[in-house]
């Protein structure tokens, strides 16, 4: 009985150690842990209607600044032309605490399809390059990911709290 007893406790002890180093092997064991993001490279969220034309807001890095642009639809002779409005520097870690706390990582692969019986809905879509490479993407048409009105609601903050540098 004891020699039973040994062997299906050894089969047992190596089952655990087996697991437990797949699991560190194969990130399992961060589950728990909270992804973020710790660098943004670029952002574009866009948005377009059929009332109100198309706007986007882009961030860059330039000359170890972060840029933070707003275009605008104008009507031209040729229709309408998406021309620069504004322009600011923004903090970076400012933007990548707005970033994380509106689960911006989460939006990746959202697809807000476009619902029926609407005739007339404005649309949306999102792209950054975060943490050294990684890409976001997001879209839809009315339903958004859940942060998404905080996120936006803070660009146009920024935007308006921010001194302006020149729009070329």
């Amino acid at each position: 009985m004891k020699n039973f007893i040994n062997k299906h406790c050894k089969v047992l002890l190596i089952t655990i150690l087996l697991f437990t180093t797949l699991m560190n092997l194969y990130g399992c064991a961060q589950i728990g842990q909270k992804k973020v993001i710790t660098s943004v490279e670029s952002m574009t969220l866009s948005f377009q209607s059929y009332h109100e034309g198309r706007t986007v807001y882009e961030l860059t890095q330039e000359n170890g600044k972060t840029e933070l642009r707003y275009y605008g639809d104008v009507y031209t002779e040729e229709g309408f032309v998406l021309e620069p409005q504004k322009s600011v520097v923004v903090d970076t870690n400012e933007f990548i605490e707005l970033m994380n706390s509106c689960g911006v990582l989460k939006w990746d692969g959202f697809n807000g399809k476009y619902p029926h019986n609407v005739s007339d809905a404005g649309s949306f879509s999102f792209e950054a390059t975060v943490n050294g490479g990684q890409t976001i993407n997001a879209h839809g048409y009315i339903k958004k990911p859940k942060g998404y009105s905080e996120f936006f609601a803070e660009i146009i903050r920024m935007l308006n709290e921010t001194e302006e540098i020149s729009v070329e």
